[in-house]
């Protein structure tokens, strides 16, 4: 089961996910920098990556990716992950016991 469906060709919603530590504690984002890293589960030619946006207040873990047009124009199931890079220079994926599972559906 997909962690979010879109359409092919569509830009929206919004992706948003909350990060989580495998402690449960959440991130601290303040001062952080967000990737989105998504690739194709099949073949693993296919790779999207692009800026992340912090939801809210840094304390609360929220982060969200807006689709670019290119992001979503193949459709199919790709494994996905958020790359936070902390004001200290440290980096973390989220999740980092699995991967999201993005679906792009097929369009008419």
């Amino acid at each position: 089961m997909a962690d979010f469906t879109i359409r092919q060709n569509d830009t929206a919603p919004i992706f948003t996910y909350s990060l989580v530590k495998p402690d449960g504690t959440v991130p601290n984002l303040t001062g952080a920098t967000i990737q989105f890293e998504m690739r194709e589960q099949i073949v693993g030619n296919r790779f999207v990556s692009g800026s992340a946006a912090i939801v809210g207040s840094p304390t609360l873990g929220q982060v969200s990716y807006t689709w670019q047009p290119t992001d979503t124009n193949q459709a199919g199931n790709y494994n996905a992950l958020f790359l936070v890079t902390f004001a200290d220079g440290t980096e973390e994926s989220f999740p980092n016991d699995h991967f999201l599972i993005v679906q792009v559906t097929k369009s008419l």
